[in-house]
């Protein structure tokens, strides 16, 4: 894979890199969701991988200071909301995390998250989360988005079920997009409780519709 580490980090890139990933194809449902393209260089071949569900992270991107666009949080949510319909046993190598734990439990996070800002902010971003989702959905799944939509919440189900799984997904986000905060766990199920009533059974209603 290509991996870019900071300057004077090649001996230890532990601390931040940045990996590369490529647009997906077109999505069919058959396919396997992982895709790897070669890159020729003069070091030699590697690759760069795609996701199916990473498409929706081209959906109207947001617009930075900086003069790059980035992902909607909700988008990345729902990319790791499709992309895990289970809580499945693979590990994250060198670890005894469940892949599937990190990603639905960054999924909490960035609801969380929206939450906290419209707290702070008087806004109610969560609440267009559904109308969003579907949108993208339609845009970049087209005939399939329906029965994407209808599942996206399976994931967060099924965390919700697990204590363990759910406390380990905590620990992950704590140690990565809230570490700042320090999360307790009833905040952090409360928030997949509502996730799942504000944001995910909405969107299931609207693709059923």
């Amino acid at each position: 894979m290509v991996r870019l580490v900071p300057p004077g980090t090649l001996q230890n890139a532990s601390q931040w890199f940045i990996e590369l990933l490529s647009a997906p194809p077109e999505y069919h449902q058959n396919d396997q969701a992982k895709k790897l393209q070669r890159l020729r260089t003069t070091i030699g071949d590697f690759a760069i991988c795609s996701f199916d569900y990473l498409a929706l992270v081209e959906w109207e991107p947001l617009p930075t200071r900086f003069g790059l666009r980035i992902a909607r949080p909700e988008m990345m949510a729902l990319a790791n909301l499709l992309h895990h319909p289970v809580v499945a046993d693979a590990l994250i190598a060198g670890t005894d995390y469940k892949r599937s734990n990190k990603d639905l439990g960054r999924v909490l996070a960035l609801a969380y998250l929206t939450i906290a800002r419209d707290r702070r902010d008087g806004t109610d971003e969560l609440a267009l989360w559904p109308t969003r989702m579907w949108s993208a959905a339609m845009a970049k799944f087209g005939s399939e988005a329906g029965p994407l939509a209808r599942r996206a919440g399976s994931g967060v189900e099924a965390l919700l079920a697990q204590e363990a799984d759910l406390a380990q997904a905590l620990g992950i986000a704590n140690r990565g997009l809230l570490a700042t905060m320090d999360l307790g766990m009833e905040a952090f199920r409360a928030t997949g409780r509502r996730l799942l009533s504000e944001v995910l059974e909405p969107l299931a209603e609207v693709a059923r519709s």
